[in-house]
């Protein structure tokens, strides 16, 4: 997929309101004598994919196509300026806390020292109460500038109280800071490997739970990072096969939220996060009869801003169709198919690369296994022509291998005998050929060299003990199974089914 630039993803971004006010805006605010930008606006907006040729050519008469590298920069700036006043008007903590930082300046500079500390407490008491530590801190030597206004005994007083404060403060950014990092070596991790395969991937992850920041969520030094330790230590006992600790971390956390309606309300992008992970265990621990009503809360979270509602979207069609693929209802499926397929062209740009690449999986992964092998190999081509597939190299690993099953379905036997070759050496260069795989290749050798479909049944009961002996390995279970079920695809197989 052809990359867009900056400008033109700025202007897609935009819901209709945000355009009408950028318009209304600039007439009010900007140059009235000069509002070629607008033109520029409507003419970028226009277009369903950036060209730059096609719009030369269209306003080759206007005078403003020739200044139109100059005229891009200024409206960009124009629309971040109108977007900026924009979100004013909503409740948005950052920009309430700019507004008051800012009114505190004006008074300051104008000598209005008791009124301008005013301003500055509302902003502490904010940014404390979202656990902003950094704009603490920035208050907190904004006020220090002050002291100098104040009697020299309360100066005293003061300078101790902020001192202390701005210290507590790095205290806790310096914990969240190193949570942070430890979350994303876990995250790094999961990515790269889903399914854990070698002992040495297991032993980062066993270094990370060994940190003692880890040791007591109830401990951590704010709520913020209370919540990084769940999901830190959840993901990595999931990974490490240790399920019960895992579900019973993530079922915790998602109570804290559920227990505290105005936590929700809140903070509604982290407990979307939260019931996202928790479905996922369920889902993968294979716990399916709370997925019904866990759906339907995903699907219903209030999103007031259109980041939540892209984000609602990918995590409710990634687990629907994760379901779906559990317990395969064709309607339903492919309803959730076509969804995908008209959220994609929706968002473009937008979607979180790593979860489209799970959606995009489970939407070819569920095409197999209703037998629609045709259709799976559509998303497969999809999956590695228009999304960054090197994110998520187990992921890519396993559509591979999906793309081999599917060939073989669809009896194309020739072609499939030069893929078996490509995926081999795909396999290996990118250190993914382990037992499982080189397995899967040697079946699908040995069937299209088989006669007839007699013959080839052996080799499926084969397979299924070459299985059976991955899954008594550790982590082997989950190699097998994690993403595409082989066990019932072999057994199906073997039984003369066909899917």
């Amino acid at each position: 997929m052809k990359k867009q630039p900056d400008l033109f993803i700025l202007i897609k971004s935009m819901t209709q309101a945000e355009k009408a006010y950028f318009k209304k805006f600039s007439r009010r605010y900007g140059n009235t004598a000069n509002l070629d930008y607008l033109s520029l606006f409507d003419a970028i907006d226009s277009q369903a994919d950036y060209d730059e040729k096609k719009l030369k050519k269209r306003y080759q008469t206007e005078k403003w196509i020739h200044r139109l590298p100059v005229l891009k920069l200024y409206l960009t700036g124009a629309v971040l300026r109108a977007l900026r006043n924009f979100r004013e008007s909503h409740d948005d903590v950052d920009v309430n806390i700019a507004e008051l930082l800012a009114n505190a300046r004006i008074c300051f500079e104008k000598r209005l020292f008791a009124l301008g500390n005013k301003f500055l407490e509302q902003a502490r008491q904010l940014a404390i109460g979202e656990e902003m530590f950094s704009q603490v801190i920035e208050i907190d030597l904004m006020f220090a500038n002050q002291l100098k206004t104040l009697p020299s005994s309360e100066r005293a007083r003061r300078r101790e109280t902020l001192y202390e404060e701005i210290r507590e403060m790095l205290r806790k950014q310096e914990n969240f800071a190193e949570l942070w990092r430890l979350g994303w070596i876990t995250l790094d991790q999961q990515a790269a490997d889903g399914v854990l395969r070698q002992q040495r991937e297991a032993f980062v992850l066993e270094e990370v739970l060994s940190h003692p920041l880890l040791a007591a969520p109830q401990e951590a030094s704010s709520f913020k990072a209370q919540i990084y330790i769940y999901n830190i230590k959840l993901i990595c006992y999931h990974l490490l096969g240790n399920d019960e600790a895992s579900f019973a971390l993530q079922r915790e956390l998602l109570a804290i939220y559920e227990s505290t309606p105005a936590l929700i309300t809140r903070q509604t992008k982290d407990y979307l996060v939260a019931l996202h992970n928790y479905l996922s265990n369920c889902l993968s621990f294979n716990i399916l009869e709370e997925a019904p009503s866990l759906l339907n809360k995903l699907q219903h979270i209030p999103a007031k801003s259109e980041s939540l509602r892209i984000a609602q979207f990918e995590s409710y069609h990634l687990l629907a169709l994760m379901y779906q693929c559990k317990k395969p209802d064709k309607d339903t499926g492919l309803r959730l198919i076509h969804d995908l397929d008209l959220g994609i062209s929706k968002y473009k740009d937008k979607l979180q690369q790593r979860r489209l690449c799970g959606s995009v999986f489970y939407a070819a992964n569920f095409l197999c296994c209703i037998g629609c092998y045709d259709q799976a190999l559509a998303w497969i081509s999809r999956y590695e022509l228009e999304i960054d597939s090197g994110i998520t190299p187990d992921l890519t690993a396993f559509m591979k291998l999906l793309y081999l099953i599917s060939q073989y379905e669809l009896g194309h036997y020739t072609h499939l005998e030069y893929m078996l070759r490509n995926a081999y050496y795909h396999l290996r260069s990118n250190e993914r050929l382990y037992e499982l795989e080189k397995s899967i290749l040697q079946l699908l050798r040995k069937l299209i060299a088989a006669p007839d479909e007699k013959s080839r049944l052996p080799h499926f009961a084969a397979f299924e003990a070459a299985l059976a002996t991955i899954i008594a390995q550790p982590l082997g279970q989950k190699a097998v199974n994690g993403y595409f079920d082989f066990s019932r695809w072999a057994a199906a197989k073997r039984l003369g089914k066909h899917s």
